[in-house]
């Protein structure tokens, strides 16, 4: 009987890296696609299932990392929240089981190395690695540094940040600026240089929706239509509200498309067609305008940790790519204003933006390389 050989296989192959995030989808993303051009195969992913408590819509993660070849692990990691509804007692009481499923998931897999983006999903992964003598590495997004971050400091080897601004939240010795990592779609996207004849707005609220900007645009559709183009992303609870307005909208239907979710080769479709955003000023968000020169309209969570989209949007602001409304001041009037203030200063605002050097251009290489240090 022919005998056959032992498939060799590679430390790229064997035991798996293990990235983890609350809300950190885009930035993973890019991370893994750079991973997987350096050769690594076993990756996985754990994180929430679900965009929001009570919800059944996947998240932006359990949706597109499957396709990529990422084994998906859920965490029913629970979370303090700040507005009491019917889910926050439920959201509290799975705090302990995020533990218990970070501990199973540690010692089924037993990575060779964690890379944690944050959120409250995060933290439970890497208390377990430390215990496990697993090396973590965090990835710090925005321009300020979120709790869970925050409170993995003591667990993690290196600590990477977006931004320099975020040092002063970190001890020196562990941390290094890589930028924040741009997916591969993103990067290729040429930047605007004209507004198109009948400009495109996208208005987004991310993966898990905004019902006060969609209750801020949903008056102004009707007028819009009728001289721009609008892409709208929007939460499933408010799906069917926004299709009837648009069955509504009779010759100028065409003008106007709404969708929860937006695939990686439609998302690149938008962001090319795109002349203007609306939306809020989480880091990848801002990160992606500001690489692509694309003029914004920011509306900053204020309940956002260390009011990081608030720090986000003024930084942008500053580059001269966005204009900001608060959230309580957003509302039709205000928006239709700042949307006619954009379109009088667009190529201004591109033009002054074009100066900015851009840190997160190889910021996906600048993360990978580190965690090829951390596994020599």
């Amino acid at each position: 009987m022919k005998k056959f050989k032992k498939k060799q296989i590679s430390e790229k192959e064997a035991r798996p890296i293990l990235l983890t995030g609350g809300h950190a989808g885009s930035t993973a993303l890019a991370t893994i696609e750079e991973l997987t051009v350096e050769g690594y195969k076993n990756i996985h992913w754990a994180g929430p299932k679900y965009s929001k408590e009570g919800s059944k819509a996947k998240t932006f993660e359990f949706i597109v990392f499957p396709q990529k070849g990422v084994i998906c692990h859920p965490i029913r990691a629970g979370r303090f929240q700040r507005k009491l509804t019917r889910y926050s007692l439920v959201a509290l009481l799975k705090i302990p089981l995020g533990f218990w499923d970070a501990i199973k998931i540690i010692h089924k897999y037993k990575p060779r190395l964690v890379v944690s983006f944050g959120g409250f999903a995060a933290f439970p992964l890497v208390f377990v690695s430390w215990l496990y003598k697993i090396p973590v590495i965090v990835h710090e997004q925005t321009i300020a540094a979120g709790l869970a971050n925050r409170l993995s400091i003591p667990f993690a080897k290196k600590i990477a940040i977006a931004r320099r601004e975020s040092k002063a939240f970190f001890p020196d010795k562990k941390t290094v600026l890589t930028g924040n990592p741009l997916r591969r779609n993103i990067r290729d996207i040429p930047q605007k240089t004209k507004l198109s004849v009948r400009p495109c707005i996208f208005v987004t609220g991310g993966s898990r929706g905004s019902t006060w900007i969609n209750n801020a645009v949903e008056p102004l559709i009707p007028e819009l239509v009728k001289k721009m183009k609008i892409i709208h992303q929007c939460s499933d609870v408010d799906l069917d509200k926004f299709e009837k307005i648009k069955n509504s909208l009779g010759v100028y239907k065409k003008y106007y498309q709404v969708k929860t979710f937006y695939s990686e080769d439609e998302i690149k479709k938008v962001y090319s067609c795109a002349d203007i955003l609306v939306g809020r000023a989480g880091a990848n968000t801002v990160s992606e305008i500001i690489y692509l020169c694309l003029p914004s309209i920011l509306i900053p969570i204020p309940w956002a940790q260390q009011n990081e989209q608030e720090k986000n949007a003024k930084m942008a602001k500053s580059l001269g790519i966005a204009k900001i409304i608060n959230q309580n001041e957003l509302g039709p009037e205000s928006l239709k204003n700042t949307i006619n203030k954009v379109l009088g200063d667009w190529k201004k605002m591109v033009e002054v933006s074009k100066k900015f050097k851009n840190t997160d251009s190889m910021a996906h290489k600048n993360l990978v390389n580190l965690i090829n240090d951390a596994l020599r």
